[in-house]
């Protein structure tokens, strides 16, 4: 009787198989099998905690795949952003592409350091006339924000964020994109064109086509157009936007917070086609200043409300500006601090609180 013929390795798998079966299979069948092999031969030899997913979670055999994007998959799982097909999607921090080495794969999942998407803050009263319009502005900001925090961390140098340009609109609630999308009178689902004319249908904006600085640009516009000059203005003023009431004037960090909501706004109102003059936003900076004398000061340097200072004694007109303005209240909150008179300042003006409510928005930082 002639020796039984032993079965032949594949691919150094620790299992084998004969070489008839894997002549009756076809080539995805067979490299299939192989990589099956090589995976059950590799779990074995690791000492990490790692899982092996089973094998119900790889691709069907009729099914063309990529043995090292498989590898890298089962470590990490990806979470794709829901969009049309035409978007790129993007993995979730924490998610890498198959193109990345093994060692590479190990030391990014070690990291303990994980950046959260931003959260939508739904608006207080969800009645009023574009309710939504300022909660979704303050959301893509902060998605912005979270897209430049991303690309300047070490593990991300050199790397595109992918889907960037829809990001902050993908993120959104379901319930949120489709009541913006009416909002703004673009075509959220394609059963609202249902019975238009083709020629309707073709001009028609659609959300799933629109990127973030559309969306945002369009919101801002929509903005401005309600809203007339008298109340453009006094959405710089206080009480809308103010002097930060947990702290003393004499307060960088109050100062930076102050002038970050300000100059937010003008952007905003610019960008929506309403346009401030200067003596309207100087009038609303020197307003919400808490110290009397100090507001005394900014009148002399750069005029009364409702007025700039003339020319000076050489007949030269000094040219101002929101910069210039801003820069003087720091170098005056500056040069307090470095004179130790800071909580003799904030006592005089009248606006000095507690330790314990300044440590609560501030970390007890109030000098």
């Amino acid at each position: 009787m002639p020796p039984k013929e032993e079965p032949k390795a594949v691919d150094g798998g620790s299992s084998a198989l004969p070489d008839s079966e894997l002549e009756n299979l076809t080539a995805s069948e067979a490299a299939f099998m192989k990589f099956c092999l090589r995976m059950e031969d590799r779990f074995t030899k690791l000492d990490s905690k790692i899982e092996a997913l089973s094998l119900s979670s790889f691709p069907s055999p009729g099914i063309k795949f990529d043995a090292e994007a498989c590898a890298a998959e089962s470590l990490i799982d990806p979470v794709p952003i829901s969009r049309s097909d035409h978007r790129p999607s993007r993995q979730s921090l924490g998610s890498y592409q198959s193109h990345y080495s093994q060692d590479e794969v190990t030391r990014i999942v070690k990291s303990s350091f994980r950046l959260e998407k931003p959260k939508f803050d739904y608006p207080p009263d969800l009645k009023s006339d574009g309710a939504y319009d300022e909660s979704v502005l303050k959301f893509i900001d902060d998605c912005e924000r979270h897209i430049e925090i991303w690309c300047s961390l070490p593990e991300n140098k050199g790397k595109d964020f992918e889907g960037s340009e829809v990001f902050a609109l993908v993120t959104l609630p379901a319930a949120v994109q489709k009541r913006v999308t009416h909002n703004l009178e673009m075509i959220y689902e394609k059963s609202e064109i249902s019975g238009w004319p083709l020629e309707q249908i073709q001009k028609a904006k659609y959300w799933n086509r629109a990127s973030t600085a559309e969306v945002k640009q369009t919101l801002l516009e929509r903005r401005a157009k309600g809203i007339a000059k008298k109340q453009a203005v006094r959405t710089i003023q206080p009480p809308t936007i103010a002097w930060p009431i947990s702290a003393g004037f004499i307060h960088l960090d109050a100062f930076e917070e102050y002038k970050s909501k300000m100059t937010t706004q003008i952007s905003r109102l610019s960008a929506g086609g309403v346009s401030l003059s200067f003596i309207c936003i100087k009038d609303a900076i020197i307003s919400a200043i808490p110290d009397r004398d100090f507001k005394g000061e900014l009148y002399t340097q750069f005029g009364h409300a409702g007025s700039l200072p003339g020319p000076n004694a050489s007949g030269a007109s000094e040219e101002f500006s929101v910069k210039s303005i801003f820069d003087f209240i720091r170098a005056h909150i500056v040069c307090i601090k470095q004179k130790g008179l800071t909580d003799t300042v904030n006592k005089n003006s009248g606006f000095f609180v507690s330790t314990p409510q300044s440590q609560k928005k501030f970390g007890g930082v109030i000098k």
